[in-house]
């Protein structure tokens, strides 16, 4: 896990200097933010933003009313239990704690 994500660090920090040689700018843009409508109400500030940077990393000049109207739109929107900590899933949650902290990733564990 530890070398997949570090990997994936790697990965995004070389994509986005390759797109910003390209004259273009990079935000990141995390899909927790794009999806956070669907865990709370209150996450639709959340989602609402990241989806304007989506639109504005494409050019398009977003409108935050009509975003914010088809989010609240979907199915899911407000209806999914936050996810708890990682100890109520993670059988050996200190070994894996340890690992992780030791490679500077203890930040994404929930608890």
């Amino acid at each position: 896990i530890v070398k997949k994500r570090r990997g994936d660090r790697e990965m995004g920090a070389d994509t986005a200097k390759r797109l910003q040689d390209m004259g273009l700018v990079t935000t990141p843009i995390y899909a927790e933010d794009l999806l956070s409508f669907e865990r709370k109400a209150v996450g639709f500030t959340e989602s609402t933003y990241a989806w304007s940077r989506v639109l504005e990393s494409w050019g398009v000049e977003p409108n935050r009313w009509i975003i914010k109207k088809v989010l609240a739109a979907e199915p899911l929107a407000a209806s999914l239990p936050e996810p708890g900590p990682h100890s109520e899933v993670i059988f050996n949650i200190d070994e894996v704690a340890s690992k992780l902290r030791q490679h500077g990733l203890g930040d994404y564990l929930r608890s």
